[in-house]
């Protein structure tokens, strides 16, 4: 039996803890150098759930953070980034952070939404309260009021420009901004109908903040789509988006074929060939990944099982699967048997774009990493991808949720079968079919004739 030196983090996304415990780390300190070295003002990072997008964040603020540079003087020791030019290590703790995790900011109502949104504001400028001394008597009450959660809107779409202006005033240093999952209040609001509330504040938010900002030394942030057209790029147009059909990039987010493979030797995994099987099949512009979620779990438990599949997020999904148009169900059918399918790409997808039209269907799977890209080529102006299920493991989930897009889609076919049977005057397919109905949703218990009245009116 090995014994493994290093535990594994299931669940841990906290950069600073890994590394000063002990945990299991595979080395992405090369972004670091990558994202300096490129110099875009504006990074987004759009990614599946589970493939080390908020452990990425961490990371960069624990190397950037002004705060942390005595702290934090040995975190990096051993790990790639050491090896980056003498002017990537003079930023080491360089500049103040504002980092911001959106992932928990969701709710059933815009207001509910604002008010976590309020309550996250509120504790970032509790913890970066140092810079108060700095401020002029008027910028104090603005403080004071995110502070204690009693701002205006107007106030609270500028709190993160005002929150740089202060700190840049305070450290004498341009500020980076981290925003973690920055569309996962942007998502609940499409879901729960308030798509319009959440963009016209995140529009405001966003934008002064990464765009007419002049206290911004770079920000980077992570998602699931990019920003485009009509929901935010009005308002931050210059912005570089790294998706998954871009190479650059590409080998930060997620497991590659040899990181796995050294993983699996020192944790004494043996069955390799059906670990490659159940979670590799990735590809993100050539490069192939591994999910970092799914193989932390086999490390950790050495059983071969599902384990993205149980993390949640198809609940977007499911409601384009309802309003599916088209061919839908036969490619959805021809995935499940190992087949691929032909699509026009488009990494521009957003969610006001987001209906059941085949296109957008299969491009915000690849989105969710429910399906990969094989192969891409161009032809005239459009990108045809070919799109394959890319292991066992997603195959899992795959069919669970299509499974049951099917049930319930066959059973909307089943009353507009009856709804068109009556206009037909077809008596003898509104018997069966009432028959039908009336099996499944009725008990023997229900004999009294008024029910049935209530049940046909239904």
């Amino acid at each position: 039996m090995v014994k493994n030196t290093r535990p594994v983090p299931i669940g841990i996304d906290n950069f600073k803890k890994i590394i000063e415990d002990g945990y299991c780390y595979v080395d992405k300190t090369e972004l670091i150098e990558d994202i300096l070295t490129r110099g875009a003002l504006v990074n987004l990072f759009p990614r599946p759930r589970r493939f080390g997008k908020t452990l990425t964040i961490s990371m960069l603020e624990n190397y950037f953070n002004i705060k942390k540079k005595e702290e934090n003087k040995d975190l990096f020791k051993g790990l790639k980034v050491e090896n980056a030019s003498e002017k990537v290590k003079e930023t080491r703790g360089k500049y103040p952070i504002i980092s911001l995790n959106l992932k928990s900011v969701k709710a059933n109502t815009w207001k509910e939404e604002f008010e976590a949104l309020k309550l996250l504001l509120s504790k970032l400028y509790q913890a970066n309260y140092e810079v108060y001394e700095v401020l002029s008597n008027i910028e104090k009450e603005i403080y004071n009021r995110v502070l204690n959660i009693e701002a205006s809107q107007k106030e609270y779409e500028y709190s993160l420009k005002n929150l740089s202006e202060y700190l840049y005033r305070y450290y004498k240093q341009p500020v980076v901004i981290l925003i973690d999952e920055y569309d996962a209040p942007i998502e609940t609001g499409f879901i729960n109908g308030f798509y319009d509330d959440v963009i016209n504040f995140m529009r405001n938010f966003f934008g002064e903040a990464l765009k007419t900002n002049d206290y911004l030394k770079f920000a980077c942030m992570t998602g699931m789509l990019r920003i485009s057209d009509d929901n935010l790029s009005g308002s931050i147009n210059n912005i570089c988006t790294f998706p998954i059909l871009d190479k650059m990039y590409s080998e930060y987010f997620g497991f590659l074929p040899e990181e796995v493979d050294k993983l699996l030797e020192e944790y004494g995994v043996e069955n390799k060939e059906e670990v490659k099987k159940w979670y590799d099949g990735y590809n993100f512009a050539g490069t192939k990944i591994y999910n970092p979620w799914s193989i932390l779990n086999v490390l950790d438990s050495k059983k071969i099982q599902p384990y993205w599949a149980n993390t949640g997020g198809t609940a977007l999904l499911e409601v384009m699967l309802k309003n599916a148009e088209g061919d839908v169900k036969k490619d959805l059918e021809d995935l499940m048997q190992g087949k691929t399918i032909d699509i026009n790409l488009n990494e521009n997808i957003v969610y006001s774009d987001i209906t059941g039209s085949r296109d957008n269907i299969f491009n915000f799977m690849l989105m969710c990493g429910y399906v990969t890209v094989e192969k891409q080529e161009r032809i005239g102006k459009r990108i045809i991808g070919i799109l394959r299920i890319p292991n066992m493991e997603v195959e899992i989930a795959f069919e669970t949720m299509v499974n049951r897009w099917f049930e319930q889609n066959n059973a909307r076919k089943e009353i507009t079968d009856f709804q068109q049977a009556i206009l037909r005057n077809d008596k003898k397919l509104v018997e069966l079919i009432l028959n039908q109905l009336m099996k499944k949703s009725i008990s023997y218990f229900e004999n009294v004739e008024n029910f049935y009245h209530g049940f046909v009116l239904g």
